[in-house]
């Protein structure tokens, strides 16, 4: 819908006025996907002139078009149009208890401080200007963790402040001479006692998207940050998982404990959940996925696995990202049969030969000459569910993997 003309959206909606209040597939009205794609100031207002009941409707994920606003990077404009013509959206919550401004809060977005004071203009947030004014002596980002005059800092140490200000060379040399600062935490919290921020400078770097070798003179320095949880229980592949860093990155991570793969949060979401979630790259999802098949099937607080939370998200790869999930991923290796008189004939089988083919999709295709091979390689698919749920979570189909779809 980005960049379509406003005369275009009232034709459509003269020719058809209800689809103004039609959802799609994912309970989303037009408002919705003009916040998502963002469309004009114009197209919105003019949705908004024709139907502002929509400002009140969620879609699967409880999501208003103010939340998607906040969560795609609208500008302050747009939000500041969906806040005034429905001021009580404001404060309601998404499915993930979220309102507009924890959203914001959250992610990344050019505009942040500017909607930040829009939402909530009686809080103490700090304008952009300011922010970067407060910590400009260090030369620091002014969108991870901003400091706002009001609160108690702690652990604020050179190796933290020349990471957040993205400086690698200079952190990975301040880290090396004071390896100790790794293990610093730290914590930004209310005079009250309410704490706002509590994380490891390897929390820090994951969310910045760091060069290998910082990550690993970090880990070097302070092994144990590789399972430490912030104020949000995420560890540092989380915060990894959610601002897609590198492959590499993820990889070094699980190479210094592979357990942290299998982790969850707060909200019950393992790593692979997160990286769905934010839209991560399908190579980052595939090394998740490589290092423990069997996240695919795990479910986070509010019930979802890692397809249920791609289906439902806009990224450009989310297709890509469903495919690696529904297929399953496994290990680049040859699997080898010479030595086992079981399957003797049989031909050597490779990821190539494999590739796009889990024991689901090998029965689905009937590829009967490679289906002993998967399950020799993979016997724990013989024992999966596979579940086709209706629209409104009614299962319609369950089965085993291997014998159902045989059958």
């Amino acid at each position: 819908m980005n960049g379509v003309p406003v005369e275009a959206i009232s034709a459509l909606i003269n020719a058809f006025p209800g689809s103004l209040k039609a959802k799609d597939h994912s309970g989303r009205l037009a408002l919705h996907t003009a916040c998502w794609k963002g469309a004009s100031y114009s197209v919105i207002e003019c949705l908004i002139d024709k139907y502002a009941g929509g400002l009140n409707v969620g879609d699967h994920h409880g999501s208003l078009p103010l939340h998607i606003s906040c969560q795609f990077g609208s500008s302050s404009d747009i939000v500041n149009l969906l806040r005034v013509n429905s001021p009580e959206t404001v404060n309601k919550e998404d499915n993930l208890g979220r309102t507009a401004l924890d959203i914001v809060n959250y992610h990344s977005n050019p505009n942040k401080f500017a909607i930040m004071h829009i939402l909530a203009p009686q809080q103490s947030v700090p304008s952009y200007d300011s922010a970067k004014n407060i910590i400009g002596a260090d030369k620091r980002q002014a969108n991870t963790f901003p400091l706002s005059p009001d609160n108690v800092v702690t652990g604020d140490t050179e190796l933290y402040r020349l990471i957040d200000a993205k400086n690698w060379d200079q952190a990975n040399n301040r880290c090396l001479n004071f390896p100790g600062e790794a293990s610093i935490w730290f914590k930004e919290s209310s005079r009250r006692g309410g704490l706002h921020a509590q994380l490891l400078p390897l929390h820090l770097a994951c969310l910045l998207r760091p060069p290998v070798s910082l990550v690993n003179t970090l880990i070097n320095a302070h092994t144990k940050a590789v399972m430490s949880r912030d104020h949000s229980g995420r560890l540092p592949i989380h915060n990894a998982s959610w601002k897609n860093s590198s492959p590499e990155v993820v990889r070094i991570l699980m190479e210094s404990n592979q357990a942290c793969v299998l982790q969850k949060d707060h909200q019950g979401r393992l790593p692979l959940h997160v990286a769905c979630e934010f839209g991560a790259s399908e190579k980052l999802v595939k090394v998740l996925v490589l290092a423990g098949p069997d996240s695919i099937f795990e479910r986070d607080s509010l019930q979802r696995t890692a397809l249920d939370i791609t289906s439902y998200n806009y990224f450009y790869n989310k297709h890509r990202i469903m495919n690696v999930l529904e297929t399953g991923i496994w290990s680049t290796n040859t699997v080898s049969f010479e030595n086992s008189k079981s399957f003797e004939g049989l031909i050597k089988v490779t990821e190539s030969t494999l590739d796009g083919l889990s024991l689901f999709r090998i029965v689905k295709n009937k590829k009967w000459d490679i289906i002993d091979a998967r399950i020799l390689s993979h016997p724990k698919e013989t024992r999966r569910w596979i579940e086709k749920r209706s629209a409104t979570g009614k299962i319609e189909v369950r089965g085993k993997e291997g014998v159902f779809y045989s059958c």
